[in-house]
Protein backbone atom coordinates (compact mmCIF):
# COMPACT_ATOMS: atom_id res chain seq x y z
CA UNK A 1 0.00 0.00 0.00
CA UNK A 2 1.61 3.46 -0.74
CA UNK A 3 2.58 5.28 2.12
CA UNK A 4 0.57 8.43 1.34
CA UNK A 5 -2.64 6.37 1.90
CA UNK A 6 -1.68 5.16 5.81
CA UNK A 7 -4.58 6.81 7.93
CA UNK A 8 -1.92 8.69 10.20
CA UNK A 9 -3.80 10.97 12.73
CA UNK A 10 -1.64 13.90 11.86
CA UNK A 11 -2.61 17.87 12.96
CA UNK A 12 -3.85 20.62 10.65
CA UNK A 13 -1.13 23.23 10.43
CA UNK A 14 -1.98 26.25 12.63
CA UNK A 15 -1.02 28.84 15.09
CA UNK A 16 -3.92 27.61 17.18
CA UNK A 17 -2.56 23.52 17.28
CA UNK A 18 1.11 24.76 17.54
CA UNK A 19 0.58 26.94 20.78
CA UNK A 20 -2.05 23.20 22.61
CA UNK A 21 1.03 21.39 21.55
CA UNK A 22 3.29 23.32 22.49
CA UNK A 23 1.62 24.33 25.85
CA UNK A 24 0.62 20.55 26.23
CA UNK A 25 4.31 18.90 25.91
CA UNK A 26 5.94 21.83 27.85
CA UNK A 27 3.73 21.50 30.56
CA UNK A 28 3.46 18.06 31.06
CA UNK A 29 7.26 17.81 31.79
CA UNK A 30 7.60 20.88 34.16
CA UNK A 31 4.63 19.29 35.94
CA UNK A 32 6.99 15.84 36.20
CA UNK A 33 10.15 17.83 37.07
CA UNK A 34 8.26 19.38 40.24
CA UNK A 35 6.98 16.31 41.54
CA UNK A 36 10.22 14.70 40.87
CA UNK A 37 11.80 17.37 42.94
CA UNK A 38 9.69 17.63 45.56
CA UNK A 39 9.06 13.68 46.04
CA UNK A 40 12.81 12.76 45.47
CA UNK A 41 11.40 9.86 43.23
CA UNK A 42 11.63 10.68 39.69
CA UNK A 43 14.85 13.02 39.26
CA UNK A 44 17.19 15.73 40.90
CA UNK A 45 17.62 19.38 40.39
CA UNK A 46 20.20 19.15 38.66
CA UNK A 47 17.60 16.79 36.26
CA UNK A 48 15.70 19.33 35.52
CA UNK A 49 14.42 20.38 31.79
CA UNK A 50 15.90 23.87 32.56
CA UNK A 51 18.82 22.96 33.98
CA UNK A 52 20.84 23.46 37.22
CA UNK A 53 19.12 26.22 39.64
CA UNK A 54 22.68 27.40 41.21
CA UNK A 55 23.54 28.17 37.21
CA UNK A 56 20.31 30.40 36.34
CA UNK A 57 21.42 32.91 33.66
CA UNK A 58 24.92 31.73 33.58
CA UNK A 59 25.58 32.26 29.93
CA UNK A 60 24.97 36.35 30.25
CA UNK A 61 26.53 37.06 33.60
CA UNK A 62 29.32 34.29 34.39
CA UNK A 63 30.26 35.72 30.54
CA UNK A 64 30.60 39.14 31.32
CA UNK A 65 31.95 38.93 34.76
CA UNK A 66 34.97 37.33 33.69
CA UNK A 67 36.35 39.76 31.74
CA UNK A 68 38.88 42.34 33.14
CA UNK A 69 36.88 44.31 35.01
CA UNK A 70 33.80 42.50 35.58
CA UNK A 71 34.83 41.46 39.13
CA UNK A 72 33.52 45.10 39.90
CA UNK A 73 29.97 44.90 38.49
CA UNK A 74 27.31 44.64 41.14
CA UNK A 75 23.43 45.11 41.09
CA UNK A 76 21.16 46.49 42.90
CA UNK A 77 18.72 43.98 42.91
CA UNK A 78 18.86 42.19 46.40
CA UNK A 79 17.85 38.48 47.36
CA UNK A 80 18.87 35.42 45.35
CA UNK A 81 19.03 37.27 42.91
CA UNK A 82 21.98 39.91 44.14
CA UNK A 83 23.48 36.84 45.77
CA UNK A 84 23.85 34.96 42.28
CA UNK A 85 25.75 37.56 41.21
CA UNK A 86 28.13 37.78 43.41
CA UNK A 87 29.05 34.35 43.82
CA UNK A 88 29.42 34.59 40.16
CA UNK A 89 31.84 37.10 40.55
CA UNK A 90 33.72 35.43 42.86
CA UNK A 91 34.02 31.92 41.66
CA UNK A 92 33.37 32.58 37.85
CA UNK A 93 35.31 29.58 36.11
CA UNK A 94 35.75 31.11 33.00
CA UNK A 95 39.41 32.94 32.13
CA UNK A 96 40.95 34.47 29.46
CA UNK A 97 44.58 33.92 27.76
CA UNK A 98 45.79 33.32 31.33
CA UNK A 99 43.41 30.10 32.03
CA UNK A 100 43.99 29.17 28.45
CA UNK A 101 48.05 28.57 29.91
CA UNK A 102 46.62 26.98 32.60
CA UNK A 103 44.58 24.63 30.99
CA UNK A 104 40.89 25.86 32.33
CA UNK A 105 38.02 27.15 30.73
CA UNK A 106 38.00 30.30 28.99
CA UNK A 107 35.38 32.67 27.10
CA UNK A 108 37.87 32.93 23.78
CA UNK A 109 35.87 30.27 22.16
CA UNK A 110 33.02 32.70 21.76
CA UNK A 111 32.71 33.88 17.89
CA UNK A 112 34.19 37.63 17.05
CA UNK A 113 30.08 38.82 17.44
CA UNK A 114 29.37 37.13 20.57
CA UNK A 115 32.43 38.32 21.91
CA UNK A 116 31.51 41.98 20.80
CA UNK A 117 28.08 41.52 22.70
CA UNK A 118 29.42 40.58 26.17
CA UNK A 119 32.01 43.32 25.94
CA UNK A 120 29.80 45.69 25.10
CA UNK A 121 27.45 44.47 27.85
CA UNK A 122 29.86 44.68 30.03
CA UNK A 123 30.80 48.52 29.24
CA UNK A 124 27.14 48.66 29.54
CA UNK A 125 26.83 47.10 33.12
CA UNK A 126 29.21 50.29 34.03
CA UNK A 127 26.42 52.69 33.73
CA UNK A 128 22.95 50.60 33.85
CA UNK A 129 22.15 47.87 36.45
CA UNK A 130 23.58 44.48 34.89
CA UNK A 131 20.18 42.45 36.02
CA UNK A 132 17.62 45.69 34.50
CA UNK A 133 19.97 44.91 31.04
CA UNK A 134 19.65 41.40 31.05
CA UNK A 135 15.68 41.92 31.51
CA UNK A 136 16.13 44.64 28.45
CA UNK A 137 17.84 42.07 26.55
CA UNK A 138 14.77 39.22 27.16
CA UNK A 139 12.27 42.53 26.06
CA UNK A 140 14.14 42.83 22.33
CA UNK A 141 13.69 39.43 21.75
CA UNK A 142 10.12 39.32 22.60
CA UNK A 143 9.73 42.24 20.35
CA UNK A 144 11.39 40.19 17.89
CA UNK A 145 9.24 37.32 17.90
CA UNK A 146 6.14 39.45 17.51
CA UNK A 147 7.42 40.89 14.53
CA UNK A 148 8.18 36.84 13.23
CA UNK A 149 4.67 35.79 14.80
CA UNK A 150 3.42 38.47 12.40
CA UNK A 151 4.95 36.93 9.43
CA UNK A 152 4.05 33.52 10.51
CA UNK A 153 0.39 34.40 10.81
CA UNK A 154 -2.93 34.54 8.45
CA UNK A 155 -4.46 37.18 11.09
CA UNK A 156 -3.96 38.44 13.91
CA UNK A 157 -5.10 35.83 16.45
CA UNK A 158 -2.76 33.09 14.60
CA UNK A 159 0.05 35.83 15.29
CA UNK A 160 -0.80 35.58 18.47
CA UNK A 161 -0.46 31.79 19.06
CA UNK A 162 2.61 31.46 17.07
CA UNK A 163 4.25 34.42 19.96
CA UNK A 164 3.00 32.08 22.68
CA UNK A 165 3.89 28.63 21.49
CA UNK A 166 7.64 30.18 21.02
CA UNK A 167 7.48 32.32 24.56
CA UNK A 168 6.71 29.24 26.11
CA UNK A 169 8.33 26.42 24.09
CA UNK A 170 11.52 24.38 26.06
CA UNK A 171 14.46 26.04 23.73
CA UNK A 172 13.10 29.72 24.74
CA UNK A 173 12.48 28.48 28.22
CA UNK A 174 15.88 27.25 28.33
CA UNK A 175 17.53 30.02 26.59
CA UNK A 176 16.16 32.43 29.44
CA UNK A 177 17.13 30.56 31.71
CA UNK A 178 20.09 29.88 30.91
CA UNK A 179 20.73 33.25 30.24
CA UNK A 180 21.93 32.79 26.48
CA UNK A 181 20.52 35.52 25.07
CA UNK A 182 22.67 35.53 22.24
CA UNK A 183 21.27 31.89 21.05
CA UNK A 184 18.05 33.10 21.09
CA UNK A 185 19.04 36.33 18.66
CA UNK A 186 21.01 33.27 16.40
CA UNK A 187 17.31 31.25 16.49
CA UNK A 188 15.03 33.88 15.89
CA UNK A 189 17.20 35.58 13.27
CA UNK A 190 17.40 32.31 11.03
CA UNK A 191 13.39 31.69 11.78
CA UNK A 192 13.27 35.40 10.38
CA UNK A 193 15.57 34.81 7.95
CA UNK A 194 13.68 31.59 6.09
CA UNK A 195 10.15 33.26 6.39
CA UNK A 196 11.97 36.67 4.16
CA UNK A 197 13.78 34.25 1.92
CA UNK A 198 10.37 32.32 0.99
CA UNK A 199 8.40 35.99 0.89
CA UNK A 200 11.40 36.41 -1.83
CA UNK A 201 13.78 39.02 0.06
CA UNK A 202 16.70 37.81 -0.35
CA UNK A 203 18.67 40.43 0.90
CA UNK A 204 17.34 40.87 4.11
CA UNK A 205 17.41 37.21 4.55
CA UNK A 206 21.03 36.99 3.39
CA UNK A 207 22.42 39.44 5.96
CA UNK A 208 20.10 37.41 9.09
CA UNK A 209 21.96 34.15 8.35
CA UNK A 210 25.20 35.46 7.59
CA UNK A 211 24.24 36.82 12.12
CA UNK A 212 23.08 33.31 12.54
CA UNK A 213 26.85 32.12 10.80
CA UNK A 214 28.58 34.63 13.04
CA UNK A 215 26.60 33.66 16.22
CA UNK A 216 26.86 29.56 15.07
CA UNK A 217 29.57 28.62 12.49
CA UNK A 218 28.03 25.33 12.41
CA UNK A 219 24.68 27.26 11.23
CA UNK A 220 26.41 26.80 7.63
CA UNK A 221 24.53 23.81 7.16
CA UNK A 222 21.32 26.17 6.89
CA UNK A 223 22.70 27.84 4.15
CA UNK A 224 20.92 25.82 1.43
CA UNK A 225 17.80 27.20 2.55
CA UNK A 226 18.51 30.90 1.49
CA UNK A 227 20.08 29.57 -2.01
CA UNK A 228 16.74 27.11 -2.61
CA UNK A 229 14.16 29.45 -1.28
CA UNK A 230 15.79 32.13 -3.76
CA UNK A 231 14.83 33.35 -7.43
CA UNK A 232 18.55 33.95 -7.92
CA UNK A 233 20.65 31.73 -5.64
CA UNK A 234 24.24 32.82 -6.92
CA UNK A 235 23.37 35.85 -6.10
CA UNK A 236 21.59 35.05 -2.80
CA UNK A 237 25.03 33.06 -1.93
CA UNK A 238 27.48 36.06 -2.93
CA UNK A 239 25.12 38.50 -0.56
CA UNK A 240 25.49 36.07 2.09
CA UNK A 241 29.32 35.28 1.56
CA UNK A 242 30.22 38.95 1.66
CA UNK A 243 27.98 39.76 4.43
CA UNK A 244 29.05 36.70 6.59
CA UNK A 245 32.75 37.78 6.17
CA UNK A 246 32.49 41.40 6.65
CA UNK A 247 30.75 40.89 10.25
CA UNK A 248 33.68 38.39 11.31
CA UNK A 249 35.99 40.95 10.39
CA UNK A 250 34.37 43.91 11.77
CA UNK A 251 32.95 42.17 14.80
CA UNK A 252 37.06 40.65 15.31
CA UNK A 253 38.24 44.04 14.88
CA UNK A 254 35.70 46.08 17.20
CA UNK A 255 36.33 43.19 20.06
CA UNK A 256 40.68 43.23 19.61
CA UNK A 257 39.93 47.34 20.62
CA UNK A 258 38.24 46.52 23.71
CA UNK A 259 39.60 43.28 24.65
CA UNK A 260 43.16 43.24 23.42
CA UNK A 261 43.80 39.50 24.15
CA UNK A 262 41.21 38.61 21.83
CA UNK A 263 42.22 38.10 18.46
CA UNK A 264 42.11 35.26 15.74
CA UNK A 265 44.89 33.09 17.14
CA UNK A 266 43.28 33.07 20.94
CA UNK A 267 39.98 32.39 19.82
CA UNK A 268 41.29 29.52 17.73
CA UNK A 269 43.06 27.83 20.84
CA UNK A 270 39.77 28.72 22.49
CA UNK A 271 38.19 26.66 20.16
CA UNK A 272 40.67 23.88 20.70
CA UNK A 273 40.23 24.14 24.65
CA UNK A 274 36.59 24.38 24.10
CA UNK A 275 36.52 20.86 22.15
CA UNK A 276 38.73 19.16 24.52
CA UNK A 277 36.65 20.00 27.60
CA UNK A 278 33.17 19.67 26.40
CA UNK A 279 33.51 17.28 23.12
CA UNK A 280 36.23 14.98 24.39
CA UNK A 281 35.19 15.72 27.91
CA UNK A 282 31.68 15.41 29.30
CA UNK A 283 31.19 19.14 30.06
CA UNK A 284 28.60 19.19 27.24
CA UNK A 285 27.08 16.23 27.76
CA UNK A 286 23.29 16.90 28.92
CA UNK A 287 20.37 19.19 27.28
CA UNK A 288 21.47 18.37 23.99
CA UNK A 289 20.26 17.36 20.39
CA UNK A 290 22.86 16.13 18.38
CA UNK A 291 24.03 13.05 17.04
CA UNK A 292 27.46 12.74 18.52
CA UNK A 293 26.00 13.10 21.94
CA UNK A 294 23.67 10.44 21.73
CA UNK A 295 26.66 8.23 20.82
CA UNK A 296 28.81 9.92 23.23
CA UNK A 297 26.15 9.18 26.60
CA UNK A 298 25.80 5.64 25.50
CA UNK A 299 29.17 4.59 24.02
CA UNK A 300 31.64 6.89 25.84
CA UNK A 301 33.51 9.44 23.76
CA UNK A 302 35.33 8.04 20.33
CA UNK A 303 36.84 10.04 17.75
CA UNK A 304 34.90 8.33 15.03
CA UNK A 305 31.24 9.40 16.39
CA UNK A 306 31.83 13.20 15.49
CA UNK A 307 32.48 12.26 12.08
CA UNK A 308 29.55 9.81 12.10
CA UNK A 309 27.27 12.87 13.06
CA UNK A 310 28.41 14.66 10.54
CA UNK A 311 28.27 12.64 7.47
CA UNK A 312 24.34 11.97 9.06
CA UNK A 313 23.58 15.55 9.20
CA UNK A 314 25.17 15.72 5.39
CA UNK A 315 23.14 12.69 4.56
CA UNK A 316 20.05 14.43 5.29
CA UNK A 317 20.68 18.09 3.25
CA UNK A 318 21.73 15.56 0.71
CA UNK A 319 17.93 13.85 0.94
CA UNK A 320 16.60 17.43 1.01
CA UNK A 321 18.55 18.96 -2.16
CA UNK A 322 17.81 15.77 -4.29
CA UNK A 323 13.74 16.16 -3.22
CA UNK A 324 13.65 19.94 -3.77
CA UNK A 325 15.59 19.55 -7.19
CA UNK A 326 12.67 16.84 -8.22
CA UNK A 327 10.05 18.90 -6.43
CA UNK A 328 8.74 16.15 -4.33
CA UNK A 329 8.86 18.27 -1.30
CA UNK A 330 8.11 21.93 -0.59
CA UNK A 331 9.51 24.91 1.24
CA UNK A 332 8.42 23.64 4.95
CA UNK A 333 9.88 20.07 4.49
CA UNK A 334 13.19 21.28 2.71
CA UNK A 335 13.55 23.54 5.77
CA UNK A 336 12.73 20.88 8.07
CA UNK A 337 15.11 18.90 6.99
CA UNK A 338 17.85 21.32 6.99
CA UNK A 339 17.29 21.86 10.39
CA UNK A 340 17.11 18.39 11.82
CA UNK A 341 20.46 18.00 9.69
CA UNK A 342 21.77 21.08 11.70
CA UNK A 343 21.06 19.56 14.77
CA UNK A 344 22.17 16.37 13.82
CA UNK A 345 25.50 17.57 12.39
CA UNK A 346 27.06 19.59 15.23
CA UNK A 347 28.77 17.86 18.40
CA UNK A 348 27.55 20.26 20.55
CA UNK A 349 23.82 21.35 20.07
CA UNK A 350 22.31 23.22 23.25
CA UNK A 351 18.64 22.46 23.28
CA UNK A 352 18.16 25.80 23.26
CA UNK A 353 19.12 26.29 19.53
CA UNK A 354 16.36 24.06 19.02
CA UNK A 355 14.06 26.79 18.73
CA UNK A 356 15.43 27.39 15.22
CA UNK A 357 13.73 24.34 14.18
CA UNK A 358 10.14 26.60 14.65
CA UNK A 359 10.98 27.72 11.37
CA UNK A 360 9.36 24.74 9.41
CA UNK A 361 6.39 25.00 11.40
CA UNK A 362 5.47 28.67 10.70
CA UNK A 363 6.53 28.69 7.20
CA UNK A 364 3.48 26.46 6.62
CA UNK A 365 0.94 28.71 7.62
CA UNK A 366 2.99 32.00 6.28
CA UNK A 367 1.39 33.92 3.58
CA UNK A 368 3.65 35.51 0.98
CA UNK A 369 4.86 32.63 -0.92
CA UNK A 370 7.73 33.21 -3.83
CA UNK A 371 8.41 30.05 -4.45
CA UNK A 372 5.72 28.37 -5.59
CA UNK A 373 6.22 25.45 -3.30
CA UNK A 374 3.76 25.83 -0.17
CA UNK A 375 2.81 23.11 0.81
CA UNK A 376 -1.13 22.19 1.11
CA UNK A 377 -1.99 22.42 4.50
CA UNK A 378 -3.93 18.67 3.89
CA UNK A 379 -0.92 17.12 2.81
CA UNK A 380 0.62 14.41 4.84
CA UNK A 381 4.38 15.84 4.19
CA UNK A 382 2.85 19.17 6.18
CA UNK A 383 1.84 17.44 8.83
CA UNK A 384 4.70 15.45 9.27
CA UNK A 385 6.68 18.87 9.20
CA UNK A 386 4.20 20.69 11.47
CA UNK A 387 3.71 17.45 14.47
CA UNK A 388 7.96 16.80 13.95
CA UNK A 389 8.93 20.14 14.27
CA UNK A 390 6.82 20.51 17.54
CA UNK A 391 7.83 17.36 19.23
CA UNK A 392 11.41 17.88 18.72
CA UNK A 393 11.36 21.02 20.13
CA UNK A 394 9.44 19.82 23.40
CA UNK A 395 11.56 18.84 26.45
CA UNK A 396 12.13 15.24 27.01
CA UNK A 397 13.79 15.18 30.53
CA UNK A 398 11.81 12.03 31.84
CA UNK A 399 14.56 9.54 32.26
CA UNK A 400 18.76 9.74 33.46
CA UNK A 401 21.30 8.09 32.86
CA UNK A 402 24.49 8.62 34.75
CA UNK A 403 22.98 11.86 36.11
CA UNK A 404 22.21 12.54 32.20
CA UNK A 405 18.82 12.47 30.78
CA UNK A 406 18.07 10.12 28.44
CA UNK A 407 16.58 12.83 26.25
CA UNK A 408 20.31 13.35 24.37
CA UNK A 409 19.56 10.08 23.04
CA UNK A 410 15.36 10.85 22.04
CA UNK A 411 16.29 13.74 20.39
CA UNK A 412 18.75 12.90 17.49
CA UNK A 413 15.92 9.85 17.10
CA UNK A 414 13.16 12.07 16.98
CA UNK A 415 15.15 13.96 14.24
CA UNK A 416 15.97 11.02 11.92
CA UNK A 417 12.62 9.42 12.65
CA UNK A 418 10.56 12.65 11.11
CA UNK A 419 13.09 13.09 8.56
CA UNK A 420 13.39 9.41 7.42
CA UNK A 421 9.02 9.24 7.66
CA UNK A 422 9.40 12.85 5.50
CA UNK A 423 11.95 11.54 3.49
CA UNK A 424 9.66 8.26 2.12
CA UNK A 425 6.63 10.22 2.06
CA UNK A 426 7.98 12.80 -0.16
CA UNK A 427 9.71 9.82 -2.68
CA UNK A 428 6.27 8.27 -2.67
CA UNK A 429 5.39 11.27 -4.69
CA UNK A 430 4.77 10.97 -8.31
CA UNK A 431 7.53 13.68 -9.83
CA UNK A 432 6.42 17.19 -10.36
CA UNK A 433 3.85 16.71 -7.78
CA UNK A 434 4.00 19.86 -5.94
CA UNK A 435 4.52 22.22 -8.70
CA UNK A 436 1.08 23.38 -8.38
CA UNK A 437 0.31 23.38 -4.56
CA UNK A 438 -1.47 26.60 -3.86
CA UNK A 439 -1.06 28.66 -0.91
CA UNK A 440 -1.70 27.80 2.87
CA UNK A 441 -5.74 29.16 3.37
Amino acid sequence: MPIRRFAIPLPRPSGQAAFRLVLALTGLNLLIDMGGWMTGLLGRPHGLMLGDPPDMFADFFKVILSYPGGQAIRTSVGGAMGQLLTDYAVHNPYGGVPALAQGGVTHLHMTPLSTLGSLLALRASTIVDPVALFVAGLLLLLAWVWSIAGLAGRDRSESIHWLLALVLSYPALLMVARGNLFAGAGALSAIHAVLLAARGRPAAAALLLAVVLNIRPNATILAPALLLLSDRPWRAGAMLGAATVALFAASLAAAHLLYPDYRLTSFLAGLGRYHEIYVVGSAGQGLSSSAFGAFRLMLGYAAWEESAGLMLGCAVVLAGVMLWSRVLVGRAGLVFLLGAAYALASTIFADYHLLALFAPAMLLTASGDRTGRAERPDDPAAGIVFLGSLVVTAPRSYAFLNDVSLGVVAGPVLLVGFAAALVLVAAGRRSRSLAAYPLPV
